[in-house]
């Protein structure tokens, strides 16, 4: 009957069997091995998810021209952080459960520059802004292993792998990811001590552009504009991999002072605050910026930014 009922699963749905069957195996591995052991083991596969990747979508290659002369790094080390590096931080995403476990909870600190957790403790609703940069689809699994339990805001609606996994993230209560279109829900809930995660360098929506060192960055301002409506804290963070061995920094800076989101929120000052924060974190680790984020980058202020036409999807398809 067992074998019966596997091959009817597979014969109903041969990659999602595949797929489910592969992060099980892996859930096995990362159950039995130290995590030092485990991350060797695991590159290969890495590198196996970066190349399908890369066979698909070789925008990592067009992005690098696209850098501020200035950070620009080794085309090389670009390359190879943009596909196998990443694919190898993004599989954290297959054991959620687990990352509140010491072993890996000591892998991911949390820096900023003032009580984060007294900011934490405030009875207000938080919507941090984050860019695609570093291992941004692992974020809100950080997050909420540290007791911050996120809803990240994604461009598509949620892919039955993705459901699959995050259900072994706690809070069960408290969905991973949220689709754009439930817009309505999304802002009703937005009370108390609820969490919002939301990446602003999407190309869409109504964008403010930012200078900085003779460059022009175009940030989205709907987190501007929902936090000054639902009286939330502003708060930008961005995960950063800082030894390509599954050790994380989850950089925080300073909340968008309040004074720039009462009334008609002052969107430029919003986002020049929010990015100004995140600058000195990308200008010291400019391998970790991804094309989305660099296609937001234009040389001037008069130049029209590139469209991307999607709304941020964080969720890695485990394939």
């Amino acid at each position: 009957m067992a074998f019966a009922s596997t091959f009817k699963n597979f014969t109903r749905n041969p990659t999602r069997f595949v797929l489910r069957k592969s992060v099980r195996f892996i859930r096995l591995l990362e159950s039995l091995l130290p995590p030092p052991v485990f991350s060797l083991i695991v590159w290969p596969a890495a590198a196996v998810w970066a190349a399908l990747e890369f066979g698909k979508d070789r925008k990592a290659l067009t992005a690098w021209s696209r850098f501020p002369p200035q950070w620009r790094p080794r085309r090389f080390i670009y390359i190879f952080r943009q596909t196998i590096g990443f694919a190898h931080a993004r599989l954290t995403y297959l054991w959620p459960d687990r990352l509140t476990q010491p072993r890996w909870l000591e892998r991911c600190r949390l820096e900023a520059n003032y009580d984060l957790q007294k900011l934490l403790r405030a009875d207000r609703p938080i919507i941090f802004v984050s860019l695609h940069f570093g291992s941004f689809r692992t974020l809100p699994y950080w997050l909420r292993a540290h007791g911050i339990p996120v809803t990240t805001l994604v461009g598509r609606p949620v892919s039955p792998q993705s459901a699959w996994i995050d259900r072994h993230s706690a809070p069960a209560d408290v969905p991973v990811l949220m689709w754009v279109n439930e817009m309505r829900e999304i802002r009703r809930s937005l009370t108390g001590d609820r969490r919002l995660l939301i990446l602003v360098d999407v190309g869409r929506g109504k964008l403010v552009p930012v200078p900085f060192d003779n460059q022009t960055f175009w940030m989205a301002t709907g987190a501007v504009r929902m936090a000054a409506s639902a009286g939330a804290l502003l708060v930008p963070c961005l995960n950063v991999e800082i030894k390509g061995m599954w050790s994380f920094v989850i950089h925080f800076g300073a909340p968008v002072p309040d004074e720039y989101l009462q009334g008609t929120p002052n969107l430029q000052a919003a986002a020049s605050h929010i990015f100004h924060e995140m600058l000195p974190v990308l200008e010291k680790y400019p391998a970790q910026c991804r094309y989305r984020m660099l296609n937001c980058i234009t040389s001037s202020a008069t130049e029209a930014p590139p469209q991307t036409a999607v709304l941020p999807y964080p969720e890695p398809e485990p394939t």
